[in-house]
């Protein structure tokens, strides 16, 4: 009787301390901020990074700020929390799977793998050929929280029903780039050899949303609440891109940013952090 007393005490001492652990797993997937030793406050995000930020973060925040008011369900007053790692390992760690640029937590905040705020640039580890491999930091942050837009929109559940053509292909309507670069794309989508380059489908995605959007005269919340056939929609797309290759891709490979204002700054220690009114405070 004493052995099976024994058994069943280290039983429960495993037990708790598994469950211990899934807790402290559990908290700094929503609480990474013990991990980011640094971080600075600026147009309505809060970014923390595990090395000081350089004074380009601010351009980089600014430009997403003005590529998520360019969408209809942009929520200005929303502030969001910007967790840039800087490690896969980190990120397989705390997401437990692997994500290309970044992920969206059901709390709001995002995940991005690896960025350099310097170039406005995010990587990603593997995504087929090199050209698939980076995006802007700053539209991989408005990819992100276009995601968070549509669930507090449409709602958790329903969000989770929504076609992923809706969803990818408006996140990247919005923060106007792929991470297959233009240039690739539209050759691929000339031969229809999709199947051999990895994220060929956001960029049809896109190209979709771009057609419902922008010649449909759709609004966004309209294909929220009832989204078209996707194939049926497809054919007409491609008939429409056939017929307008140059003008799409003219639009596409040209169109900057919208316009932001670059604010110089010094690095910022992690004691520090740089308000909206570009005051600074204690961490």
């Amino acid at each position: 009787m004493s052995h099976l007393k024994r058994i069943a005490k280290v039983s429960a001492l495993l037990f708790a301390g598994l469950l211990g652990l899934a807790i402290l797993h559990s908290l700094l997937v929503v609480f990474p901020q013990p991990l980011l030793r640094h971080r600075v406050s600026h147009a309505n995000f809060t970014v923390y990074a595990p090395e000081p930020f350089p004074p380009e973060i601010h351009p980089v925040l600014d430009r997403s700020r003005a590529l998520l008011a360019a969408s209809t369900i942009d929520e200005p007053d929303l502030r969001r929390k910007v967790y840039l790692l800087n490690s896969y390992r980190l990120m397989r760690f705390l997401l437990v799977r692997n994500v290309h640029f970044g992920a969206i937590l059901i709390t709001g905040g995002i995940y991005i793998a690896d960025g350099d705020a310097t170039r406005d640039v995010a990587r990603c580890k593997k995504l087929g050929p090199r050209d698939n491999r980076q995006r802007t930091l700053s539209g991989a942050i408005v990819h992100e929280a276009t995601h968070d837009l549509i669930r507090r929109r449409v709602g958790f559940w329903e969000d989770r029903r929504l076609p992923t053509w809706v969803k990818e292909g408006y996140c990247d309507f919005i923060s106007r780039e792929n991470a297959i670069a233009p240039s690739t794309g539209f050759a691929i989508l000339d031969r229809r050899t999709s199947g051999r380059v990895r994220g060929y489908a956001y960029l049809e995605y896109r190209l979709v949303v771009d057609y419902l959007l922008t010649e449909k005269g759709m609004t966004i919340e309209q294909i929220l609440d009832q989204p078209p056939d996707y194939y049926e929609t497809l054919g007409e797309v491609l008939r429409w891109s056939r017929e307008n290759r140059e003008r799409i891709r003219s639009r596409w490979l040209d169109e900057g940013p919208p316009p932001a204002v670059a604010r110089p700054a010094p690095l910022i220690p992690r004691e520090s952090s740089i308000s909206r009114d570009g005051t600074r405070g204690p961490r």
